[in-house]
């Protein structure tokens, strides 16, 4: 921006002395930016509380970029952002609706929060904007939070609730700001949405839209419009921030005990989170003091309450909120731990052995080559047959005879990529290469056929999970190959009781997991409202089907054989 001096010239220049002026002076710019113009004029209460200029943050800073970004491009802005408690991210959105109608006559804004406490407390920022403005224009004011710059000028501010009237009001808007968007009323959020976006002209450039909010579960329209945001689908852009980044979340080091920081104490508590902390985002012990202070005294202790509030990560946010299925400290351990496997490729039988197969199309991923001696167990789930997000995949695990037992090999292929014969062949070979690992293959629907075409191959039926069934009298009794997975069978089925042995796994670290897509698959599972355990979409995903058979695999031992008293719904176990 042009010298305070320059500035006070440009009323009396002529157009034509304006443009030499920037012929001398090219890197300056003869109007103040947004940023500049709020930095100057704009006033706010912080947390002693004092009335302050407003003066960006590095976070705001970043949106700054971003709705100019956009702005460049001849686009309008289109800002959703997911933000941690506090964050000042609705300062930012408050402040550039009020510089953008300020300095221009004759719009509207329309700002809309999840409930009445949370409108009252953007109105108030809005007056006290107003109220410092050192070129305070004469404004009116109403009991329906409607502020009106008086004409000529004639633009006009609205706050109101969700669910109310006011929301659907038919005035053309030129700024919607949608707060906590993940809390407006459940089922009704779409219609309201529409109903608001709709007041926007189309394709007009100079417009200016931004929803914000803490996550609440990863179910509803904002969850849905941030996963696509993140993808790069449609013209909203993305933007979140971790607690960790904002820098006045921090306490001196004395204010809170800091016992067991650095110690590596075992992972039962938050203090592990500490150390990721530490190492994967270069937390300093003022941040850990503070984040220490806010789970004790504003928490209560619950860690999850603070993820949810205050998340490391955005998928942390939303996990938080939608109740993780599984230990998320250790999930984070092994997420900052993970690495690619040391193998891609195919795995196929030659000449009576397993042939390892360089190249795509990477049906079968290694993290560690078999070792003589040690034992083996794989889970096979088997696809569906679903249009999207279904695949064959089976997991690997080392039973611990020979060192740590770990998820060594994986069997990846979306539905369509291999047939049941052909996941049979990899099942097969990659077995064999394993010191013949004992297969628990899924026998429901596709996993039939799995099962025929893996005995057609001769793999020893001793190494293949067998299911027992023992009727009311021991006459009646079943053998079948493969894990039947069902959720009513005996009282609450098998599928619990494959997640279970996935939690006791993970709590108790039985086992190294270093797949990040693995990881991240057992990261997504929540548990829903029905007491389901699964992603967003409400599925189990077939990495974790078929670790959990895997888990199995390993307890069950050499024969395989697991032995269901059909009315008692007793389980054994018959090595």
């Amino acid at each position: 921006m042009l010298q305070p001096e320059m500035q006070e010239l440009l009323p009396y220049l002529t157009a034509r002395e304006k443009d030499e002026l920037l012929r001398l002076y090219p890197e300056e710019s003869l109007e103040q930016t947004t940023r500049e113009w709020i930095e100057e004029n704009l006033q706010i209460r912080d947390e002693t509380p004092e009335i302050v200029p407003l003066l960006y943050t590095e976070q705001q800073a970043q949106l700054d970029r971003l709705a100019r970004q956009q702005e460049s491009q001849g686009k309008p802005v289109r800002i959703i952002g997911l933000k941690p408690r506090k964050g000042r991210f609705s300062t930012w959105v408050e402040a550039e609706i009020y510089a953008r109608l300020r300095r221009r006559p004759n719009q509207a804004a329309m700002i809309v929060a999840h409930d009445g406490q949370g409108s009252n407390t953007l109105y108030e920022m809005f007056q006290r904007f107003c109220q410092f403005d050192p070129h305070q224009l004469e404004t009116t004011k109403n009991n329906q939070h409607r502020l009106i710059f008086a004409p000529p000028h004639s633009s006009q501010i609205t706050v109101a609730t969700a669910g109310t009237d006011t929301v659907g009001s038919s005035q053309t808007n030129h700024a919607v700001h949608i707060s906590e968007f993940a809390k407006w009323p459940r089922g009704t959020e779409e219609a309201a949405f529409l109903s608001l976006m709709g007041t926007i002209p189309k394709h007009h450039p100079d417009t200016f839209a931004a929803i914000e909010s803490t996550a609440n579960g990863a179910v509803g329209l904002f969850w849905e419009m941030w996963k696509d945001a993140i993808a790069g689908k449609g013209i909203w852009l993305p933007y979140f921030f971790g607690w960790w980044e904002v820098k006045h979340y921090r306490l001196p080091v004395g204010s809170v005990s800091l016992e067991g920081l650095g110690e590596n104490p075992r992972y039962n508590g938050y203090e592990q989170e500490e150390i990721v902390l530490q190492e994967r985002y270069d937390c300093d012990l003022e941040q850990l003091v503070w984040r220490r202070y806010v789970i004790d005294e504003n928490c209560k202790g619950d860690v999850q309450e603070f993820w949810q509030e205050f998340p490391t990560t955005w998928q942390q946010a939303f996990l938080a909120s939608g109740r993780p299925k599984f230990n998320q400290l250790v999930l984070e351990r092994w997420e900052a731990l993970a690495q690619p496997p040391i193998w891609r490729g195919d795995c196929l039988m030659d000449g009576g052995m397993p042939r390892l197969i360089e190249g795509p199309p990477y049906h079968v991923q290694i993290w560690e080559m078999p070792v003589g001696g040690e034992e083996y167990a794989a889970g096979a789930d088997v696809a569906k047959g679903y249009l999207y997000g279904d695949f064959n995949s089976a997991a690997f695990l080392s039973k611990g005879l020979r060192g740590p037992r770990r998820l060594v090999a994986k069997i990846r292929a979306k539905f369509g990529g291999l047939e049941s014969d052909e996941y049979a062949l990899r099942l097969d070979a990659v077995g064999r290469l394993y010191n013949t690992a004992l297969l628990v293959i899924e026998r429901n629907e596709y996993g039939l056929a799995v099962i025929e075409e893996t005995l057609k191959l001769r793999y020893p039926t001793g190494r293949l999970f067998h299911d027992v069934t023992v009727g009311k009298e021991v006459k009646e009794l079943s053998q079948k190959i493969g894990w039947w997975t069902s959720r009513t069978e005996g009282g609450g089925g098998t599928k619990p009781i494959l997640i279970d042995g996935i939690v006791q796994a993970i709590r108790d670290e039985i086992y190294e997991i270093r797949d990040p897509e693995m990881i991240a698959a057992l990261k997504s599972c929540v548990v829903h409202d029905n007491r389901t355990v699964g992603d967003a979409s409400g599925h189990t995903p077939d990495d974790v089907m078929g670790l959990g058979m895997a888990i199995q695999g390993v307890g069950y031992g050499g024969g395989g054989f697991q032995r269901h008293w059909s009315k008692a719904n007793l389980r054994e176990v018959e090595e």
